[in-house]
């Protein structure tokens, strides 16, 4: 920053200074004209006249001039002017013009216009001096031209013109066309002026060619200024111009150019285009181009062979000539280039086809230019196309074509054929260009051998068939090969082909292999290929054969038979087979005995491969269940496969066929079986090939024998009858011996005897036990019979006596040792009766009274007591009686097992009988019109306990009553699971009544799944239905007791206790009764439970249109009752969100038809005065039994209620009942705004009388302030003049105080010893004074200024902080980018000229100021003293302080770098320790460490860290907590919430900025460079979120 201008007294001089002088002693007190003076004003119409008295006269004065005529004026004089008058315009133009400029007047009188005073003259003679007005003298009449004559400028001069002046012309003479120029003349009057000739955008010409343009007006702010007469200048005449150059555009084949031109004011003709390599300036090519009008010209240029301009290159405009005779100046606009494509690919020449490879291709040489986009596609003629590569340079190449391939598609060219190039593309597809006439031709097809392959095996796999095929063969000759074969062995074959079938044909074979012609497995590839008879090879493609591996072969088959003829050996001789692979080999047998027989597959053997490739397996003859083969059979194989994959074996049939041997006699087992009596044993034999004969048998049991011969005359029986004992005797058979055949003869000879042939002689069956077993429902009884060697499958006929009573019934054995009866009832006349001991008589075969079991010992068995169950009688006066049903077929139509009693609808009254104690598992069903009594008996134990029961829509209930009657009567029901149903009762014709007795659910705790409010289940269901209960206890049942869809129900002398669904939110909540689609409920009485005695709250649930009626009908509501606790519960109210918050306290708070309303006490404008909503789990934030919150929009509210009004809120339930309310504390703005206008009649008042008291305790404190500090002051400069050179009383009389303004400072020059006052605004002067005598540095007290402290130049409202910007207000500020910035560029300013240090260490945002144009400022405020400096451009807006009382001599110290330095304290400032959440922590430790040093600019840096982050954010370093907290947290190196910031350069600064170490921050140089590299987010819709 550049130093001040000194003077020798050590004061600073601005350039706006103005300087008045001080008189050297006082005059007398005589109004004196000292001088006057006189400027034209801004216009030059007026000249303005000041003069200046001492001991002015105050008001008008008359002015005369010593002219003639006179001329009169008009001066005022008004105090605190310094003696100055108020400055008096007189005309010195237009028609009032009354004095003369560039002449001097001579003031002749000056009186005061009020009294005639005479006011003195000092000097004698006082003039007044005209200046000239302004006149341009002038101008260049030939224009500088630039810019390629596009634009003309003029100069011009004059006298006394300075600043912007319009300058008007005639054009060509024509005061009809004008032109207006803009001139700025500098301070000596000397200026240009700029015009445009010419321009593309015809709006921005302000000049035309060839024109003459004089002067016709000089203006300046609208007013005429002088100017010489005859002042002119002429354009030059317009050149033409060649504008632009377009695009060149190739033709024929690229081998020419044509480049348009555009001109302007071109003549017709020819014209040479001179050109410059823009890479090789030797390289300057010249082009005839055409214009054929003003506008549009173009240029051709060959390229190729001639190359006028090179493909690739660019080449600049250097300049344009024309051909004609007279060729005009041409102007080329610069930067004209004209590019050239790269030069394009190219082919030029293709040479002979050479064959390659056995004449299976042919090569052809090619030749381009730039053929670098390879592989190239050529097309040619017969839509053929083939390759072509080319050198990296392009220019050589060749293609390879194909004339044979294996693959037809593959063939590219034919042989003997010629080819034309009709086409040549690169590999991206794109066009090359080829020369005409380029061309190859093919060879002529040789003979060639081209496919060798297999055709097929005969059936045996024995020999193989091969044939061949090529081009060009004779199929009059025979053709060989040799062949040649690699693997274990290698041997060379050869092979003849001749043409036969139409193919070439030859056969080679391949087992036995010993002399085979090829091998199996073989692999063989031609070697050589040639005409039969001569030696010369031809061409052939590589081939090969792939020969079969050997297959799998059998060969043979043997056979060896043995072990009594039961099994027969096979041998089986194979080849190739897969050691230990399971193979299945088939055999198909014609049987000897009937040779015409069709042959039959008989059977199928698994045989394992061996190594050896001989197979051998055993197979059975006999017996025939396990038998493979058959006797007397010749077999021969039919096929042999891999058993798991089905895979066949070649098979040699003449060699596999065998044959088996006729069937022996064997004798195989025996069977015994005993007579009625038990005294013989018949023994039947059984066996194989049984012939009529003579036999001999030998039985042996251990010691045990028995012999005998038997004859029989029928061929395959064998059968004799042995006697039986129980002891030995060997004449005999035992009893339940086994005997094993020792030996059989048949006519003398052996026959086969298997060796587990045996006979067991049975034993006789005996009993051990009976007993007796009732069926389910008790009313039969199962006969069970235990014993050994029962007869299985036999029936018996058992019969018992008990007393007098003789009972039979039958007996099935199902096996030997049980057997059973059929249900036999009990209890029935003529049937087994309950509790008694029946005895076994007898036991006999039914049909054989003979066959009985007669070794009984006395067995008896115990029927069952009397059970209880379910019997249905033909009326209830039956009931003392035998039941009907299973004897008498009407009117029951069915009792089965199901308990599903149907009955004809003719019968009106049957009764049933429960008497079952034990279990009720099925449903009970009763259909028809009748009235059914269902009662216990007489029974102790009534109770129906009720099993697992799944409803359908058949049977919805346990007891389903459809169109019928049903009365309960002293039944208790059980239900061991939660049933939906128990009873279901449906149609308007049903009438149902249940009379002493209880619905009990045993699965306590159990849940039932469905709705809280709606369910549709319970024990009993009714439909459309009248039902009465009487004296029923419904108890602990979570599905429900009662529920009803309309019908009728009435209850009496009944209770309901602890029916919950086992709700955790809601355990109060009960499954009483339920009614939906209308009905009536009339309760009679309730005899205990929910809702007996105190009516409690949940005693039923009503849904639609459904009637409570009877004894109770006083219930508050026919739903579940809440109890609210207006005490506890509350209602806030959140201004941010506008939102009011319910909690409500209470039980009973079930979501069934539960509502919230809060209404006024008196409706207000005009709405309704009430608001709803209804509460569920999902409208509220929570909801249980005993508590319930929820928050609500205000708006939404204030729909139905005023906000200002007092509001009260409650719930409604049921049918409309309600619940007490409880008022609500009205909060935030709503609140202020009631309690405002309840107060505002007493408010007022008290609030303005307090405000004028303060006002006048204010005033009063600032006046007794102002004089005490004005007699300080006058204290301290009188106790420091002495050391000083007394001033002349006349001087400091003569010193106008009032002439300097509050926001002044003062300093003195050392040029001629004036004083200087820098006001408000530079350009004003104010002269104070006469000079001073001498030099030195003087003391002054001047009003309203503290002359040792500084004072603002701008006030501020302290309001308009940009903390409150951020916070508060909700002002959008500036670009904050743009504002971090300023503020860091202001700070290194003020840190460079070292000012207030220590103010800087206190820098907060509550001390950055907008002014009231929105500029920012530095408040680094103390007490009520404001320094400033201008935060945007970065200047000091506040100048040193004065240095006061020096001493005389001494040269003053430079005291503009010093501002003061108060220390801030909180009940100063106002903010309090609120400033320390910015304090760089060693800062604000100053106060406790005296002698500590700060680098107050690095406390900045801490400072402006924390400010940037609060720009960033838009929120408060540690907001939600208070100053002192927040500096501990900065204090302990805990930073704000910096994740905040967006932009990660930022916030790396921002977390410089902040670091504990003030050596490790950055300068504040570097923080204004380093924000250029930062993003900012935008400012939001609503700054702020934190207030005080």
């Amino acid at each position: 920053m550049k130093e001040p201008a000194q003077s020798k007294l050590g004061k600073q001089i601005t350039s706006n200074s103005i300087w008045i002088s001080i008189s050297s002693r006082l005059l007398p007190s005589l109004p004196t004209l000292i001088s006057a003076s006189c400027a034209l004003d801004t216009n030059e119409q007026n000249v303005l006249i000041t003069l200046q008295q001492r001991t002015a006269s105050i008001g008008v004065h008359t002015v005369t001039l010593n002219t003639n005529p006179e001329v009169v004026l008009e001066v005022e004089f008004k105090t605190g002017k310094n003696g100055l008058s108020e400055p008096t315009p007189v005309p010195v133009a237009g028609k009032n013009k009354r004095l003369d400029p560039d002449t001097t007047y001579e003031i002749k009188s000056v009186t005061r216009k009020s009294d005639g005073l005479i006011v003195l003259f000092h000097p004698a003679s006082i003039k007044l001096t005209v200046p000239k007005r302004s006149r341009l003298t002038a101008l260049d009449s030939i224009p500088i031209y630039s810019d390629l004559d596009k634009q003309v400028s003029v100069g011009l001069e004059g006298y006394n013109l300075v600043g912007t002046h319009a300058i008007s012309f005639s054009v060509n003479g024509s005061s009809d066309a004008t032109f207006v120029g803009s001139v700025v003349f500098d301070s000596d009057g000397k200026g240009s002026m700029s015009g445009i000739l010419f321009d593309t955008d015809s709006s921005k010409i302000e000049l035309q060619y060839n024109t003459r343009y004089d002067v016709i007006g000089v203006t300046k702010n609208g007013f005429e200024r002088e100017f010489v007469a005859g002042l002119y200048f002429t354009t030059m005449k317009e050149p033409m111009r060649l504008l632009r150059v377009g695009e060149p555009v190739d033709k024929d084949d690229r081998n020419s150019t044509t480049i348009s031109l555009t001109g302007h004011t071109a003549l017709e003709g020819w014209y040479e285009l001179d050109l410059e390599n823009t890479k090789d300036s030797s390289d300057k090519p010249v082009l005839d181009a055409l214009f054929t009008n003003e506008t549009d010209g173009s240029a051709e240029a060959s390229l190729y062979p001639t190359r006028q301009l090179q493909y690739g290159e660019s080449y600049k405009v250097t300049g344009m000539v024309g051909k004609m005779s007279n060729p005009p100046l041409i102007h080329v606009e610069p930067s004209l280039t004209i590019s050239i494509a790269p030069e394009p690919p190219r082919l030029t020449l293709m040479g002979s086809a050479s064959p390659q490879d056995e004449l299976k291709e042919v090569s052809i040489a090619l030749t381009g230019i730039k053929m670098t986009n390879g592989p190239f596609t050529i097309a040619l003629n017969g839509s053929k196309t083939i390759t072509a590569s080319f050198t990296a340079d392009g220019e050589s190449g060749s293609s390879t074509a194909i004339l044979f391939s294996a693959t037809a598609g593959d063939v590219e060219v034919e042989y003997g054929q010629t080819y034309i190039v009709v086409g040549v593309t690169d590999k991206d597809g794109n066009e090359v260009f080829f020369h005409s006439d380029l061309s190859f031709t093919a060879p002529p097809e040789p003979t060639r051998l081209i496919t060798f392959s297999i055709v097929e095996y005969d059936s045996l796999k024995k020999n193989v068939l091969v044939t061949m095929n090529g081009t060009q063969l004779d199929i009059s000759s025979k053709y060989e090969v040799d062949l040649t074969q690699t693997s274990s062995c290698e041997h060379t074959v050869l092979m003849e082909w001749n043409w036969s079938k139409s193919r070439w044909e030859g056969w080679a074979s391949l087992f036995p292999t010993i002399d085979a012609d090829l091998m199996f497995g073989g692999n063989y590839s031609i070697v050589e290929f040639r005409k039969q008879s001569n030696s010369t090879p031809l061409f052939f493609e590589p081939n090969s054969i792939n020969l079969i591996p050997e297959p799998p072969r059998l060969i043979s088959v043997t056979v060896v038979h043995h072990d009594n003829l039961t099994t027969t050996t096979l041998t089986l001789n194979t080849t190739q087979l897969v050691a230990g692979t399971v193979y299945r080999l088939n055999l198909i047998d014609t049987p000897r005995s009937s040779s015409n027989a069709e042959p039959t597959l008989v059977v199928s053997v698994d045989v394992t491969a061996t190594d050896t490739g001989v197979i051998t397996t055993e197979l059975g003859l006999y017996p025939s269940s396990t038998a493979v083969l058959k006797y007397g059979c010749k077999f021969s194989v039919l096929s042999m496969t891999v058993k798991t994959e089905s895979t066949s074996i070649l098979i040699e049939t003449r060699d596999c066929v065998f044959d088996t041997p006729i069937e022996p006699t064997r004798i195989e087992s025996g069977s015994a079986t005993l007579n009625s009596q038990r005294d013989t044993a018949t023994i039947i034999v059984t066996g194989r090939e049984l012939k009529v004969g003579t036999y001999s048998i030998v039985l042996e049991s251990g010691a045990e024998s028995y012999s005998t011969t038997v004859t029989t005359t029928t061929e395959g029986e064998l059968s004799f009858t042995a006697p039986t004992t129980s002891s030995s005797d060997p004449s005999k058979v035992l009893f339940g011996l086994v005997y094993m055949f020792q030996t059989v003869k048949l006519n003398g000879s052996d026959v086969f005897v298997n060796l587990d042939a045996s006979v067991e002689i049975p034993v006789p069956p005996k009993i051990s036990g009976v007993s007796g077993t009732p069926n389910t429902i008790g009313t039969g009884l199962l006969i069970g019979v235990t014993g050994s060697d029962l007869p299985v499958g036999e029936t018996y006929k058992l019969t018992v006596i008990s007393g007098d009573s003789t009972f039979s019934f039958t007996i099935t054995f199902s096996d030997s040792e049980t057997g059973s009866s059929e249900i036999q009832r009990l209890g029935w006349t003529g049937s087994l009766q309950f509790s008694t001991t029946y005895t076994v008589t007898s036991f006999s075969k039914v049909g054989d009274e003979t066959d009985r079991i007669v070794n009984l010992s006395t067995i008896t068995f115990d029927t069952p007591s009397k059970p209880v169950n379910l019997i249905l009688y033909s009326d209830s006066k039956s009931m003392d009686r035998s039941p009907f049903c299973g004897e008498i077929t009407r009117p029951c139509s069915s009792v089965d097992d199901a308990w599903r009693v149907v009955l004809g609808i003719g019968f009106s009254r049957v009764a049933v009988e429960v008497v079952d104690a034990s279990s009720l598992s099925s449903p009970i069903q009763m259909e028809g019109g009748m009235v059914v009594d269902v009662k216990n008996g007489g029974m102790n134990e009534p109770n129906l306990n009720v099993g697992d029961f799944t409803p359908t829509a058949a049977q919805p209930g346990m007891i389903t009553v459809i169109d019928s009657s049903l009365e309960l009567k002293d039944v208790a029901v059980i239900l061991s699971s939660t049933n939906p149903h128990f009873v279901f009762i449906h149609s308007t014709s049903s009438i149902v009544v249940m009379k002493e007795g209880s619905f009990t659910n045993r699965a306590e705790g159990s849940t039932v799944e469905g709705g809280l409010c709606e369910w549709e289940t319970g024990v009993i269901q009714i439909i459309d239905t009248e039902t009465t209960v009487k004296n029923t206890v419904f108890s602990t049942i979570p599905q429900g007791a009662i529920n009803m869809k309309s019908g009728n129900f009435t209850l009496h002398s009944s209770s309901f206790e602890s029916n919950t669904p086992h709700s955790t939110l809601f355990p109060s909540f009960r499954r009483n009764i339920h009614c939906s689609e209308g009905g009536e409920i009339k309760i009679g009485s309730l005899s205990g439970g929910d809702g007996a005695s105190d009516k409690h709250p949940h005693l039923w649930l009503s849904h639609d249109d459904c009637l409570l009626s009877g004894d109770d009908v006083n219930v508050n509501a026919p739903f579940f009752v809440p109890s609210l606790n207006i005490s506890s519960s509350k209602a806030t109210f959140d201004r941010k969100t506008s939102t009011h918050a319910f909690t409500l306290i209470g039980s009973t708070f079930i979501p069934c038809g539960l509502f919230l309303e809060v209404f006024e006490q008196a409706r207000q404008n005009g709405r309704n005065g009430e608001y709803t909503r209804e509460l569920t789990e999902t409208s509220t934030l929570s909801f249980t039994e005993t508590a319930i919150t929820l928050a609500i929009q205000q708006k939404e509210i204030a729909e139905s209620i005023a906000v200002e009004s007092e509001w009260h809120v409650r719930l409604v339930f049921g049918d409309g009942s309600r619940t007490e309310s409880f008022r609500v504390k009205l909060s935030g703005s709503d609140e202020r705004k009631a309690l405002t206008k309840q107060a505002m009649k007493w408010v007022i008042p008290l609030i303005c009388a307090s405000v004028t008291l303060l006002l006048f305790f204010l005033v009063l404190i600032v006046l007794i302030r102002r004089r005490s500090q004005k007699k300080k002051k006058e204290n301290t400069i009188h106790s420091k003049t002495e050391e000083l050179d007394p001033l002349p009383p006349e001087k400091i009389e003569d010193f106008d105080h009032s002439a300097i303004p509050p926001s002044s400072i003062i300093s003195m020059p050392d040029s001629d010893g004036e004083f200087v006052i820098n006001g408000a605004d530079p350009s004003e002067t104010k002269p104070i004074g006469p000079p001073l005598l001498g030099s030195g540095q003087y003391e002054m007290n001047v009003e309203g200024v503290q002359a040792d402290v500084g004072v603002a130049v701008v006030k501020i409202d302290r309001r308009d902080t940009l903390y409150n910007r951020l916070h508060m207000n909700g002002k959008k500020l500036m670009d904050k980018k743009t504002l971090a910035q300023a503020l860091a560029r202001s700070l290194a300013r003020l840190s460079e000229m070292n000012a207030e240090v220590t103010l800087l260490g206190r820098l907060s945002s509550h001390f950055v100021l907008f002014g009231p144009n929105d500029e920012i400022h530095l408040d680094l405020k103390e007490a009520r003293d404001v320094n400033e400096i201008d935060v945007v451009n970065g200047q000091r807006m506040v100048p040193a302080t004065i240095a006061l009382n020096v001493g005389k001599g001494q040269e003053a110290e430079d005291n503009t770098s010093q501002l003061t330095q108060p220390t801030m304290q909180p009940s100063q400032q106002g903010e309090g320790f609120e400033l320390l959440r910015w304090r760089a922590p060693e800062a604000a430790a100053k106060t406790c460490e005296p002698t500590q040093t700060i680098d107050y600019a690095k406390a900045a840096v801490f400072s402006l860290g924390l400010i940037l982050f609060e720009i960033e954010t838009e929120t408060m370093p540690f907001g939600d907590m208070d100053a002192m907290n927040a500096f501990r947290q900065l204090k302990s190196g805990i930073l704000p919430q910096t994740e905040m910031v967006r932009d990660g350069n930022l916030r790396e600064l921002i977390v410089s900025c902040l670091n504990l170490d003030p050596t490790l921050r950055p300068n504040l140089d570097e923080i204004e460079k380093q924000l250029e590299s930062t993003e900012f987010t935008a400012h939001s819709d609503q700054i702020g979120g934190i207030i005080f």
